[in-house]
């Protein structure tokens, strides 16, 4: 897929070596988020929706025109890697 190409020289550009899981259930994402397994993007308004009560939300700034949240578990600290995400979906949106 073109997208998954696009992703792939991000991810080269950015020394990021992502393991990157796409479904279209929030309920299973935020699943996932909430044990722990990972961390996600999605809209905000998603979030809201589905809230669970140990996953914490960064916003995205700039943000893009959909109101996007990164989604952790809460005793996830602010790290590298998270870090290193961001910057990748900033960079993901601007070659858009």
């Amino acid at each position: 897929m073109e997208d998954d190409k696009l992703i792939e020289g991000i991810e080269k550009n950015h020394n990021i070596n992502a393991n990157i899981i796409k479904t279209a259930r929030t309920e299973s994402i935020l699943g996932s988020v909430s044990i722990n397994e990972g961390i996600s993007l999605l809209p905000k308004s998603n979030f809201e929706v589905f809230h669970k009560k140990n996953i914490n939300t960064i916003s995205l700034d700039p943000s893009i025109k959909l109101s996007v949240v990164l989604a952790k578990h809460k005793s996830t600290k602010y790290n590298f890697s998270i870090k290193k995400f961001i910057d990748f979906v900033e960079d993901f949106k601007s070659e858009l």
